[in-house]
């Protein structure tokens, strides 16, 4: 079980890379707004079980503070130019984030 949250961690945690990577280092993020938000949550096309729950509990965490649930969504539902939070180590990571090395990260990793 403990392994499993440290990967949920390191997944959350290059969601917020991925996030940050679109919006560049001085950029404001708004990740919702008047009740709406344009954002989604991006998972690999098929994520693990890990993947998924970190997605979800991402999902959940947000709508408590914004009061907006994000949808999660596939990476291949999900235009590459759209607002997104990125979790998981799909072909999405790769193409926002091409200098994170996720077989670097481990299940631990944070960048």
């Amino acid at each position: 079980m403990a392994g499993a949250l440290r990967g949920l961690f390191g997944l959350l945690l290059v969601a917020g890379v991925a996030a940050v990577v679109r919006g560049g280092e001085d950029a404001t993020l708004v990740l919702a707004t008047g009740g709406a938000s344009e954002y989604v949550i991006c998972v690999p096309s098929d994520p693990s079980p890990v993947e998924r729950t970190a997605a979800e509990e991402l999902q959940q965490h947000l709508a408590a503070v914004t009061g907006v649930t994000l949808p999660i969504r596939g990476e291949d539902a999900v235009p590459l130019t759209s607002p997104q939070i990125v979790v998981g180590q799909g072909q999405r990571l790769a193409e926002l984030a091409p200098e994170v090395a996720p077989e670097q990260l481990g299940v631990d990793g944070i960048v």
